[in-house]
């Protein structure tokens, strides 16, 4: 199902699945942009200094 669609269609798909008000993971159902920003900044810290 997933392999014969592209990059952003697989993370639209996983994205939806995760936030699926009745089977997705209950800590990404609690997410908002706002409690999310210190993990994006972290993973962002970490790609930048292992991205050359």
């Amino acid at each position: 199902m997933l392999n014969d669609k592209p990059s952003i269609e697989k993370l639209r798909w996983i994205m939806s699945e995760l936030r699926n008000p009745e089977t997705g993971c209950p800590w990404d159902l609690k997410q908002t942009f706002v409690s999310i920003i210190p993990h994006t900044l972290e993973e962002e810290y970490k790609l930048s200094r292992y991205s050359y």
